[in-house]
């Protein structure tokens, strides 16, 4: 996770990208016990990013802090042949929020 400041703006970032050793076996053993595919991925890929701010002026006596975010995955970046992806492994949602911190930190 990479985090970082411009004066007030606070932005933090990640991305991962995950491998999976012999997910075509994984999802054959899986298939004879459970009866079912079980869409196991051989890599998944994902990424966000996120920008805070405080609303208001300083000094203030309180913190209220607006932010937004965002974020990209697929849990099945990459399937092993033969394997049938789920269809819903990709996914990009926002999010926007304020927070209230009555008790100062400093």
């Amino acid at each position: 996770m990479r985090r970082g400041r411009l004066g007030r703006l606070e932005l933090r970032g990640e991305i991962a990208h995950v491998f999976v050793d012999q997910a075509d076996e994984l999802n054959r053993l899986r298939a004879l016990r459970e009866g079912v595919d079980p869409n196991i991925a051989s890599q998944m890929f994902g990424a966000y990013l996120e920008a805070a701010h405080p609303i208001l002026p300083l000094p203030s006596p309180r913190e209220v802090v607006g932010s937004s975010g965002y974020e990209r995955f697929d849990t099945q970046f990459r399937i092993p042949p033969g394997t049938s992806p789920s269809g819903h492994s990709r996914a990009q949602p926002g999010s926007m929020g304020v927070s209230y911190f009555p008790i100062p930190t400093s």
